[in-house]
């Protein structure tokens, strides 16, 4: 006695379509990786460059006290700090100066009529992925 058997060999549609889903879940999940590492990557590089920009903001202050301009700079005069515009792989850095004159020396307060304490303030906007 001989029986027909069959053999047969490939897939069906019905495992093509589960197998495709399957690897479209995990290359959502793939894609997903790489967004958040290029959104981590931009903000690095936007805090490094701002970073940069404060150090070059607050050495220009710097300069301008150890070459002697009392009375001319930002810290002897507030109304001499100026804002700085930057623009660096097209993110607008902008740098302001907020300037006080109260001092605090251990556990009291010391008032000077002509000395000003100085803080810089980076500010941008992100640029998305």
């Amino acid at each position: 006695m001989r029986t027909n058997r069959v053999n047969i060999k490939g897939l069906t549609l019905l495992e093509i379509l589960v197998s495709m889903f399957i690897f479209s879940i995990i290359m959502l999940g793939l894609i997903n990786v790489f967004v958040a590492s290029k959104r981590l990557i931009l903000s690095s590089r936007a805090q490094i460059a701002a970073a940069e920009l404060a150090r070059f903001a607050l050495g220009n202050l710097s300069l301008q006290v150890n070459q002697g301009e009392w009375g001319n700079n930002c810290l002897s005069n507030s109304s001499r700090c100026v804002s700085y515009n930057k623009t660096l792989d097209n993110i607008n850095y902008v740098i302001t100066y907020n300037t006080s004159q109260m001092f605090t020396i251990g556990s009291g307060n010391i008032t000077a009529d002509n000395l000003y304490k100085a803080k810089g303030r980076i500010a941008w906007d992100e640029i998305q992925p």
